[in-house]
């Protein structure tokens, strides 16, 4: 029996998907899985940054990373999430039909609007999450200027 594959205008679906994930990729300012600077294999974590008035939290999914192979760096505005995310072990006696877990080194950069307290940074990793909040140092919060009045003569 010939197998189905689904097709649009000539294009196999799979291949099709691709297409638009990288596109909104780009368009989301996300770095692409399959650019050079990861490789065909590489790993992209997903994260999330929060404004509060005082802080920035910075949520990274990681599964399947271990905390000792995640390095945090800052220098100035920018943040830097980096490691590595081991491969699948393929075992003797599995007859692996699919394996879509990226793995391989990852490296995310965050500019931040404004300067951090870097003394008061905390991560914290936890079911597969890494949580980075970084206080904003008291230099950039707003502050009210009082305007004084002088008198006309």
């Amino acid at each position: 029996m010939k197998s189905v594959q689904p097709m649009s205008r000539g294009i196999p679906l799979n291949e099709w998907a691709n297409e638009v994930e990288q596109i909104f990729d780009r368009f989301l300012g996300r770095p692409l899985a399959n650019s050079p600077v990861y490789g065909k294999e590489g790993f992209v974590p997903s994260l999330d940054i929060a404004e509060t008035e005082k802080e920035y939290v910075v949520h990274v999914d990681l599964p399947g990373v271990k905390s000792q192979d995640v390095k945090l760096e800052i220098h100035e505005d920018r943040l830097t999430i980096s490691g590595k995310r081991e491969s699948v072990e393929k075992a003797e006696g599995k007859n692996y039909h699919r394996v879509e877990r990226t793995s391989g080194e990852f490296f995310r950069t965050v500019v931040l609007p404004s300067v951090v307290d870097q003394e008061r940074i905390e991560a914290d990793f936890q079911d597969g999450v890494l949580e980075v909040r970084l206080p904003k140092s008291t230099k950039s919060q707003p502050r009210k200027i009082e305007i004084k009045s002088t008198p006309a003569t």
